[in-house]
């Protein structure tokens, strides 16, 4: 079995439940008396195979690396909803005045998966050409009983090892969640000059209606709101408050909102330099440029907004005349002295 290695894994993470608060809440569990959060089971089931046998490297003489790992998500959260009947609760109440809303509930549980693949070709051990394609489902309507956006256990910062740069990118902006993440690079070895490295990442929403997620995990949007069209928002200078985020949904209905939603959320480029001075020290710098897609650019940029009144799309004019719009290129430049012992 020195061809190929198969790592098989189950991961469990499990969070004890969450004390009622006082007042009391009942917006986590309709039903709970003393919890506002019954305990949090969350269960990752997955695999990876590949042929890098050598310490996640290629054998010495093989050229054609690939590998593919793919997991599955299951459990609940810990909380308990109403169950929705065409998306709304069940009106009227019982004989005895309890919401008749009340006697249909669901478990909230998780139905996330991951997958990814990777593969690349090196010639003469010093150039080499690579791909990967990585998946991390999404949730169309999170206000329902099924959490299908991929949860994150520990996240990859600044790429991972031995290919550098191929997962978040630079610029540390994305997390494998609500991601259809396309990259293309290369990486060239010289024992005099060290190692450099060009990819291009191009990353979109699986899901349009759900957020793009910042490398912590968190959504950027207002976390948990039930709104129709959540979104982050910031204080600028003068004390106001200003969007951020994206194009989204939070229960799943995009014609509530007054823009188009999109999918693109930013695409990529980075320009990576290793250097290994000794034994001991090494240098790393490099460069990352970012465009902001549709996802991000419709929510200010947005050439169509909605007319509540009419309940149609009209043309934004104050888009085409670049008033109130956001920038739409970003980057970031990094320099780093690693020193060991």
């Amino acid at each position: 079995m020195n061809e190929v290695v198969l790592d098989v894994y189950n991961i469990d993470v499990v969070k004890k439940w969450i004390p009622q608060t006082t007042p009391s809440s009942t917006a986590d569990d309709v039903l709970a008396q003393n919890r506002k959060k019954q305990n949090d089971m969350l269960y990752t089931t997955g695999f990876r195979l590949t042929n890098r046998t050598n310490k996640n490297n290629l054998p010495q003489g093989r050229g054609w690396d690939w590998t593919i790992e793919s997991a599955w998500q299951n459990g609940y959260n810990g909380q308990r909803i109403h169950q929705k009947f065409f998306g709304y609760d069940l009106p009227a109440t019982t004989e005895d005045g309890i919401p008749l809303a009340n006697t249909k509930t669901e478990r909230v549980k998780y139905s996330g998966q991951f997958h990814v693949v990777q593969t690349g070709y090196t010639f003469a051990e010093k150039l080499r050409i690579g791909a990967q394609y990585t998946y991390a489902s999404g949730d169309n309507n999170r206000a329902d009983g099924s959490i299908s956006t991929f949860q994150t256990l520990v996240n990859p910062r600044f790429g991972v090892i031995p290919y550098w740069n191929n997962v978040a990118g630079l610029s540390e902006n994305i997390d494998t969640k609500n991601l259809s993440s396309w990259n293309a690079n290369i990486t060239y070895k010289n024992e005099k000059w060290g190692m450099f490295q060009i990819a291009y990442i191009i990353n979109d929403k699986v899901q349009k209606n759900d957020a793009w997620y910042a490398i912590n995990g968190g959504a950027n949007s207002i976390a948990g709101s039930a709104l129709s069209s959540p979104v982050a928002t910031s204080t600028n200078a003068t004390g106001g408050t200003t969007a951020a985020g994206s194009t989204e949904n939070y229960t799943g209905n995009s014609f509530t909102q007054p823009y188009s939603t999109g999918r693109n959320i930013y695409n990529e480029l980075d320009l990576t330099w290793m250097f290994q001075i000794n034994d001991n020290v090494s240098i790393w710098t490099g460069a990352g440029f970012l465009i902001a897609g549709n996802s991000i650019r419709n929510y200010r940029n947005s050439p169509l907004i909605y007319n509540t009144t009419t309940n149609e799309f009209e043309l934004n004019s104050a888009a085409f005349m670049k008033q109130h719009t956001s920038a739409n290129n970003a980057s970031v430049f990094f320099f780093q002295l690693n020193a060991a012992l």
